[in-house]
This record gives structure tokens, sequence and C-alpha cells, in this order.
């Protein structure tokens, strides 16, 4: 685990704990202007997206049963877990 997957981790569940979301494409360029283009990637649909190491410790600090993933079109996005929300990250 690098230091800063985890800072950039840990950047991402706080600002879901103030916000109550966290949009994908907004949180990649936050990633690289505040932490460093090492820490995204260009996906094979051209889009920035976060490096999988920074996700895997996201995923230690924000788990299933507090934060959910919502995948709708180009709509991507994590937010806090709601009472009528499906078991399981996706939503």
């Amino acid at each position: 685990m690098s230091t800063g997957a985890r800072e950039v981790a840990e950047w991402m569940a706080a600002e879901i704990e103030r916000e109550g979301i966290l949009i994908q494409r907004v949180a990649a360029y936050e990633i690289e202007k505040r932490f460093g283009k090492e820490l995204v990637y260009v996906n094979k649909n051209g889009q920035r997206a976060i490096n999988p190491e920074v996700l895997q410790e996201f995923d230690k600090l924000a788990p299933k049963e507090k934060v959910v993933w919502v995948n709708r079109g180009q709509a991507r996005f994590w937010r806090k877990r709601e009472p009528t929300d499906k078991p399981g990250r996706q939503q």
C-alpha cells in the first residue's frame, strides 16, 4: 500500500461524510489536482479514473454497510447508504 493511496482514500471518505455524495469524475479530477497524476489514469473510454490501489483503500475506510456505489450511465457516484438500499455496494 502506498501512503498516497491511503491519504486519497481518507480524503474520499471524508468528502462523502461531509457532502453525503462523491461524484466519480469530480473525485478523479480533484485527486489529480490535489495528490498527483500517479493516483489517476485514463480508462479505455478516455475518462479519468481512480487508481485501483486507492479504491482498495477506500473500500476499507468506507465499507458497503456505510457507503454505496451508484452507476446510472454517465452518473457514477458514491453516497451514504440509506435505509431503503439493497444489500451490497452497488445500487
